[in-house]
């Protein structure tokens, strides 16, 4: 009985081609942006893309806190009133 080896791909090689494969159907515009999500071993990062004219609209990680959209963490403390 002969054995047949299996072809895995790196982790990043099968991401990139999951992402190949959704990019084919998904398309940011104007009025409905695509949301891009990156979630490494310590963090979460977001962008909300307007693929039309290839610009990033608004982008979100742990290093961009504002007051307007608080970001959770040991160093924020929430304001009254939200």
């Amino acid at each position: 009985m002969a054995t047949v080896r299996v072809h895995k791909l790196p982790r990043n090689a099968h991401r990139q081609r999951i992402h190949l494969r959704v990019r084919t159907r998904v398309a940011g515009t104007p009025e409905r942006p695509r949301l891009c999500v990156f979630r490494s071993l310590n963090h979460i990062y977001a962008q909300v893309i307007d693929d039309r004219t290839g610009r990033t609209l608004a982008a979100r990680g742990p290093q961009s806190r504002s007051p307007m959209f608080p970001w959770p963490g040991p160093s924020y403390e929430l304001q009254s009133g939200w």
